[in-house]
């Protein structure tokens, strides 16, 4: 396919293409390419290049019309009416029923204003071009801004052809019809429209831009078919060298290629192992730096199956091994392969297939059975920690009454999860997965009456980015995936079948397509981009006799990033070299942290020049191949958590391993302020309304949806007459802000002042402003890890006591710890003893805490809560029991409300004046700034001065860089002057506020609020010259007051997947009853109606054929 190119379903044709031989004159290639210059620049948005590069072609004296409509284009973007008008005109007299032309002249017209005369030519070209949808779209749009009622017949005629039909418009229909529904009271169906939309969106739709709407399909230019002889082919098919049998393996019947020690920290990838299984059991091929094979045995008896993955995270693989009547789990040693020493669950016969995956997202691997039981799962509950495996098939909603042959997993769907399919005897399953360990059959995702006896072939084939299926056997089908995440039988289909349970899919000749392999009675043979136009069949590679019905192993088993052709025959493991063609290609790795350590279902994307892959990782390091390119454009890794990754420019001829970034993903949205020179960063806030956060499995954390954040005089200096706020969603999540006001409190310089806010189980603390006047340190502060830290917490330094050493990613080559319990730490204490005579003469006492906690998520807590001896203690406040020991002076105490935040408790009565000592004990890595003891009565002046907001203006701002301190702990800090180049997460799917001013929605606690989705920025303005005077020798601070939610988008958090359900505040949780709704009166139907028109912005952009094979620039600022 050209790069870029002209008018998208152009002038004559129904599909934009003028049909094969109706040319009037042959195309020279000089003009295609000007053409191909255009939409190139057309794609960029540099108009004013496109506009030269089709300036030749109109120069003419018989300019082709379709050039003529591809100028007009370019005018009509470029905001040029009278110039377009022309240019339309001239066309219209060529070509009087082009669609294209009249749908450029109904733009026209929307441009000058007349809607009436806008509809007039959407509808002619509606009668030309019955099923181009979004023509058909203008025309219901425009109808709909003419407040006529055939808009909604026009929208539901649209709303039947479906999502098939419309692709991304249909998101458009979905979200119009809603709001005509809303405005008629319909409030069902419309609801309904919007739960579908927020669906479809979470499988990778994206919904069209105003600018996208605008033009349509014939309103911007696109590539054009390709003429004969443009197409670039496929490369040359792969060469092999001689084959040589390299080892006798007597009994063996399947063979893996696979790295069995990936230590990858310590150097080079390096090429795979050979794993052999069958009647003689189980043994291994590694080959050494000198090309000689040596074989170890690992099992000695029959084994039918054998899968491998990382059961203790320690790099190296461990096995699956079934036999006629069991399952085995070896794991790996220094030396040898030993039998798991625990009890694995009961099943009533041995299974006939079997999958590693993390099907709850936990970050450890489970197990996919299938067999004459069905289907089930065993979960792993901490099993590197000594914890089992449960068998949670039943409660999973996996089918059991019928039986399996065969079992694969993938992202089907595309919304960032893992599902499964299922089939053989029993017919064919689709497993969507609901998250939460929770699967249903999706029927409708595919062809009605398919019958799959064998496993098929499952991979993104013809780069889209959406997994395909091939079967295996006869007859040959093959099915696309499509938006949706729905699989769409394509007739075209052809090639050889393929037997079954012999295919292997691998980029043999590193062109950047994928091929498919598999062994036949004359040895391997070979299908060249399989899936694509240019498919085409490779003639059979000898290779000596090779058992039938045996996939072959295609990878690069010397070393020199070329595939190689290994195959299991009657005489050994025969191994035939790859010869170099002189295409590059680089090795890949993924070291997972905060997912399991190989990267299971991962899913990465490659782009070099035109070529695009999609690759669902199942934990081996693969050779990518990269064509005639020099490097890959792009690389991207989704890891199973769903944060992307992105790596820019990887040389070919390299080796990499992409460790996965750790970092949070999911808090509070965050405060900046202008402190008279930039703005900074301050803290987060709203950590404490936390919707569907789980500290267990089926234990939801209470939210506490008001909140009062302090920022101190030196941080908010006033700028022109006012103060200057910034609240960003910078993090995976959805914020919902209903109100906003700044408490301004002046007091007397030689006191302090903090809001009544930490984040802890109810009840919730009541609002005040407490006052301290010169607290005092702890005399020690005497950690658990033997340091003292009393200098650390003197004051609010960014100085931190930390007496606990993490469970971070750096451990990972330590197991059983590793980065899936971000944001615990051991069990630690910090034991703080006070000034006996500061204590015994206070009026009052009081604690005040300053800490920066870092988060856990969803996933985290759910998989301590399920690993033995792993525990989520919040601290706990101690003091001694007079024998020697400590007792815990009641529930837990909370944490501080944000980063860098504080929180006070009042200790009168428990902190004993004889024995002043008081200790906190925790798992979490809460990382303290500050702890001093307030000895005064809490009676220090204030006056207080609340201000309303001049003005909130809602933007795309992006995200900013994060900022990395405290040495190997990493805390986060955030630079508000750069940001990121690579975005690392999109928005929820749903509706979101429309941007520019949304100060009516901030004034009062009302249920109608700002909804902000990951990159928004809320800009906050307050009326400075509207303060008295300050005294002398008083200062100025300032308590942010606000109220709202925030949701996170983790793979266990619970309703976390799309925008909606709204939260309401008479809600009595969330998720909230089923006889409990949003509030649906007049009232909050306009406010959907008015503010709620929003659509979702993707800003991890798709690489597949959209995407530019460069990187772009950041995100604009305000």
């Amino acid at each position: 396919m050209a790069l870029a190119a002209v008018l998208a379903a152009a002038v004559l044709g129904r599909c934009g293409h003028r049909p094969d031989g109706e040319r009037s004159r042959p195309i020279a290639i000089e003009d295609q390419v000007t053409r191909e210059l255009a939409a190139a620049h057309f794609a960029e948005d540099r108009m004013a290049e496109a506009r030269a590069a089709l300036a030749p072609l109109l120069t003419r004296k018989d300019p082709d019309p379709e050039d003529l409509v591809r100028a007009a284009v370019v005018e009509l973007a470029l905001k040029q009416r009278e110039r377009a008008r022309t240019l339309l005109a001239s066309a219209l007299r060529a070509l009087p029923d082009s669609p294209a032309v009249h749908y450029n002249m109904g733009t026209l017209a929307r441009m000058d204003g007349d809607l009436k005369a806008a509809a007039k030519q959407y509808s002619r070209a509606h009668e030309l071009a019955p099923d181009d949808y979004p023509t058909h779209l203008a025309l219901a749009n425009t109808l709909a801004d003419l407040d006529e009622s055939s808009a909604e017949t026009h929208y539901r005629e649209l709303l039947k052809r479906g999502l098939d039909f419309g692709g991304s418009w249909y998101l458009t229909t979905l979200y119009r019809l809603s709001r005509i529904l809303f405005q008629s009271n319909q409030t069902v169906e419309a609801r309904e429209l919007l739960q579908k939309f927020s669906e479809l969106q979470d499988t990778g739709l994206s919904v069209p831009s105003v600018t996208d709407l605008e033009r349509g399909r014939y309103g911007r230019l696109e590539p054009p078919r390709p003429e004969p002889g443009l197409a670039v082919p496929a490369g040359p098919p792969p060469a092999f060298a001689a084959t040589a049998i390299v080892s006798k393996t007597p009994g063996a019947s399947g063979i893996l290629g696979l790295d069995l020690v990936g230590d990858w920290r310590a150097g080079r990838i390096g090429p795979p192992d050979l794993l052999l299984w069958g009647a003689s059991g189980i043994r291994t091929l590694t080959r050494d730096e000198r090309g000689t094979w040596a074989s170890r045995v690992v099992l000695g008896r029959p084994v039918t199956l054998v899968r491998a993955f990382d059961l203790d995270e320690d790099g190296d693989l461990d096995l699956w091994a079934v036999t006629d009547s069991d399952v085995l789990l070896l794991v790996a040693g220094d030396k040898r392969f030993a039998p798991w020493k625990g009890t694995l669950p009961q099943l009533p016969s041995p299974p006939v297939d079997l999958e590693p995956v993390d099907f709850d997202h936990d970050g450890d691997l489970d197990l996919l059975l299938v067999g004459r039981f069905g289907a089930t799962l065993w979960r792993n509950d901490g099993v590197a920690q000594g914890g089992r495996f449960t068998d949670v098939g039943k409660e999973s909603g996996l089918p059991q009454d019928r039986p399996f042959d065969w079992c694969l997993t993938e992202d089907l769907d595309t919304d960032q999860d893992v599902d499964l399919l299922l089939g053989g005897r029993g017919g064919v399953f689709f497993a969507e997965n609901l998250r939460g360990g929770r699967f249903r059959e999706r029927p409708d995702a595919l062809p009605a009456g398919l019958a799959l006896a064998t496993e098929p072939i499952v991979a993104d084939l013809d780069g889209d980015g959406r997994p395909d299926l091939r079967t295996t056997g006869e007859p040959v089908r093959l099915l696309r995936g499509a938006p949706g995440g729905k699989l769409v039988l394509d007739d075209s289909a052809k090639g050889p079948a393929v037997p079954p349970n012999t295919g292997t899919l691998v980029d043999a000749n590193l062109d950047g397509l994928v091929d498919l392999w598999w062994t036949s009675g004359v040895g391997v043979q070979g299908l060249q981009a399989v899936g694509r136009p240019g498919e085409t069949t490779i003639s059979p590679v000898p290779a000596a006799t090779l058992l039938e019905r045996v996939p072959p192993v295609v990878a690069d088993v010397d070393g020199d990033l070329v595939p190689d052709l290994v195959g299991l025959g009657r005489e050994g493991v025969a191994v035939a070299p790859g010869v170099p063609a002189g295409q590059k290609a680089f090795r890949l790795a993924l070291l997972g942290t905060k997912d399991n350590r190989r990267g299971v279902g991962a899913v990465v994307e490659v782009r070099a020049g035109r070529a695009y892959r999609r690759i669902y990782w199942r934990g081996e390091p693969e050779v990518i191949g990269l064509g005639g390119q020099t490097s890959a454009d792009w690389l991207r890794v989704i890891w199973p958590n769903g944060v992307a990754q992105t790596a820019v420019g990887v040389p070919a001829g390299t080796e990499l391993v992409l460790e996965q970034k750790e970092g949070i993903v999911g808090s509070c949205p965050f405060v900046y302020t202008w402190n008279g020179a930039r703005f900074e960063f301050v803290t987060d806030a709203l950590g404490i309304a936390p919707l569907g956060f789980p500290m267990a499995p089926g234990e939801l954390i209470p939210f506490d949806h008001d909140e009062y954040v302090l920022l101190r005089g030196e941080q908010l200096v006033p700028r022109d007459g006012s103060y200057d706020i910034q609240f960003t969603e910078e993090l995976r999540e959805v914020t919902y802000l209903d109100r906003v006001r700044l408490d301004v409190v002046d007091h007397p310089a030689g006191s302090e002042i903090y809001p009544n806010e930490r984040f802890n189980l109810p009840p919730f603390p009541e609002p005040h402003v407490h006052t301290l006047v010169s607290p005092v340190a702890p005399l020690r502060a005497l950690g658990s890890d033997g340091r003292d830290w009393a200098g650390a917490l003197r004051s609010i330094d960014l100085d931190f006591a930390a007496p606990f050493a993490p469970y971070t990613s750096r451990e990972a080559l330590s197991p059983p710890w590793g980065g899936k319990f971000q944001g615990l730490a051991p069990r630690h204490t910090l034991e703080l003893t006070f000034d006996r005579q500061a204590v015994r003469a206070a009026r009052k006492l009081r604690l005040i805490l300053t800490g920066w906690f870092y988060e856990t998520d969803s996933s985290v807590n759910i998989a301590a809560s399920r690993t033995p001896g792993m525990r989520i203690v919040m601290p706990i406040l101690q003091v001694p029991d007079g024998r020697g020991g400590w007792r815990d002076t009641g529930p837990s105490i909370g944490i501080p409300a944000g980063k860098d935040a504080s929180m006070v408790v009042d200790v009168t009565g428990v902190l004993s004046p004889q024995d002043p000592r008081l200790r906190i004990v925790s798992t979490l890595r809460l990382y303290w700034d500050s702890i001093r003891l307030a000895v005064d009565a809490d009676d220090a002046p204030l006056r207080t001065t609340s201000l309303e907001p001049t003005s909130a203006s809602l933007w795309e701002r992006g995200f900013s860089e994060t900022v990395e301190m405290f040495g190997e702990h990493r805390l986060e800090r955030f630079d508000w002057d750069h940001l990121a180049a690579q975005p690392r997460w999109d928005q929820h799917p749903g509706l979101y506020t429309r941007l520019g001013e949304v100060l009516p929605l901030l004034t009062g606690i009302d249920d109608r609020y700002v909804v902000m989705g990951a990159g928004d920025a809320l800009h906050l303005r307050f009326d400075a010259r509207a303060l008295p005077a300050l005294p002398d020798g008083w200062r100025r601070d300032f308590l942010l007051f606000l109220d709202g939610w925030a949701k996170d988008r983790d793979p266990n958090s619970v309703e976390a997947l799309h925008v909606e359900p709204l939260p309401f505040h008479a809600m009595s949780g969330y998720p909230y009853r089923a006889d409990e709704h949003f509030p649906d009166d007049s009232q909050h139907r306009a406010w959907r109606l008015e503010w709620q028109t929003r659509p979702t912005r993707r800003w991890v952009q798709p690489l597949a054929a959209s995407a530019p094979a460069f990187p772009k620039t950041p995100p604009r600022t305000e």
